[in-house]
């Protein structure tokens, strides 16, 4: 055999031994941008449950163990909604990635969900990425942080659930992320099965819209960079705890919002909230609902609709020869078509004007006008939900004409809320009402001042 072709030979046959060398790991920006294409294919699309070892890093695997899946109705979790995907009204853009730092084996790339304005850029989504076996994988989601709020589910104490739970507030001025919400997506990190399952049923009713709550019952806050918060536990046991959250926002004034809390499966979560102006989350949620199910009931069966509300009312403007004084709904059983504010508004504004004036009010608000005989409005709902409404109103003639009406149920019946007169000063009924208020209150001032010196 000739030598020098076996030593040929011999050394093909070793490198064909030799392991393949690893292919090289693709751009972070790739992985992440294939995870918002797959968000956006399919609504089903998770990066939690039986594929989650595709999307994340060993590490935080195990941070959140058997929660790293969506948690199923009634039990306890963390995750109402993907965590990844739930960039929500978002999902119909093309957002732009940027590797904000990067080393061998980790990186950080930012989501810009509005890359095409340089002045307003919009809000921002980062991903903390670890390489693992060659691939790229999630180490971390912040808005807010993925492992933060697994911390939090996982909570040791109640005080350290209420520390977890108030430092996403105290801390959001400061990382520039405002959208931490207990309500949102991360609910069953917070909140034990029985409230949580009362959330749902307050979001069925009112088809997603605003229900029971206007705010976050946790904050009950605006300037969450101002916050400060320090907690008593007022009783606790293995099972329940009580604690009392005071909570400041830099000025003197403190508010004592009082936690009920569970545990459930051995977590910790919240089971009622109370402070002044809400006795009791619970019993709000349970009230709330059972008016707007009576509510779905009435409009089922064709009554009560934001329509049918409005046209009986200008019915009352249909009778041709009466005059304007026989009708006027602000003056005569208010209660009967405004709600309770509205009609306290009224009250208080009778109580501080001298006899003789017109008080808030020298115009019928319902038609805007004084000649209001035989209106045949055109009337249209835009928005409704099993507990409040909005709709337009055009009445037959060309200035002033348009109305905007904001209805809530108030026992089931459908009264107003503000009107919107649409004119050049901006001005709605409820703002005609303050504005009078403070007139009134300033020159009272004023006079008793003058009267004194």
């Amino acid at each position: 055999m000739n030598v020098r072709f076996f030593a040929a030979a011999l050394l093909l046959g070793l490198a064909a031994c030799q392991p393949k060398p690893a292919p090289a790991p693709a751009d972070p920006k790739t992985f992440i941008a294939t995870l918002y294409a797959k968000c956006q294919a399919s609504k089903a699309f998770t990066v939690l449950g039986a594929d989650a070892a595709s999307y994340f890093d060993p590490a935080t695997l195990a941070l959140m163990g058997p929660d790293a899946r969506l948690t199923p109705p009634g039990q306890v979790g963390i995750w109402q909604a993907d965590p990844f995907c739930a960039f929500g009204e978002y999902s119909d853009i093309h957002p732009g990635f940027v590797i904000k730092s990067a080393t061998a084996t980790t990186a950080v790339v930012e989501a810009d969900m509005h890359p095409e304005d340089k002045d307003d850029p919009g809000p921002s989504f980062t991903y903390s990425l670890t390489l693992v076996n060659g691939q790229w994988r999630l180490s971390d989601i912040a808005r807010p942080s993925l492992r933060s709020i697994v911390a939090d589910a996982h909570a040791a104490t109640p005080l350290d659930f209420m520390q977890g739970l108030y430092g996403h507030y105290v801390s959001e001025f400061s990382t520039g992320q405002w959208d931490f919400s207990p309500l949102n997506d991360v609910a069953p990190a917070y909140f034990d099965p029985d409230m949580l399952a009362l959330m749902s049923e307050d979001q069925r009713l009112n088809a997603g819209q605003v229900g029971a709550l206007d705010g976050d019952p946790v904050c009950g806050c605006q300037d969450t960079y101002k916050m400060q918060v320090t907690f008593t536990v007022k009783a606790q046991t293995a099972t329940a705890a009580t604690i009392v959250a005071h909570v400041g926002g830099g000025g003197p004034a403190v508010v004592d919002r009082t936690f009920q809390l569970v545990s459930t499966g051995g977590r910790w979560r919240i089971h009622d909230i109370s402070d002044p102006d809400i006795p009791s989350l619970r019993e709000l949620f349970i009230t709330s609902n059972r008016q707007a199910a009576a509510a779905l009931a009435a409009d089922e069966q064709g009554l009560g609709t934001p329509d049918g509300f409005l046209s009986a009312l200008y019915t009352h403007y249909h009778a041709t020869g009466r005059t304007p004084a026989d009708f006027d709904p602000a003056f005569h059983n208010p209660q009967d078509y405004f709600d309770p504010e509205m009609v306290a508004f009224m009250k208080k504004s009778d109580a501080i004007t001298e006899p003789g004036n017109s008080g808030a009010l020298d115009f019928d608000p319902i038609c805007n006008c004084q000649d209001d005989v035989d209106l045949a409005p055109d009337i249209r709902t835009t928005r409704q939900t099993a507990t409040s409404a909005t709709a337009e109103v055009v009445l037959p003639y060309g200035k002033n004409n348009h109305l905007t009406f904001s209805l809530v149920r108030v026992g089931g019946k459908w009264r107003i809320h503000d009107i919107d007169f649409h004119d050049q000063w901006g001005l709605t009924l409820r703002k005609i009402f303050l504005n009078y208020f403070k007139q009134v209150a300033d020159y009272n001032a004023s006079a008793s001042a003058a009267g004194s010196s």
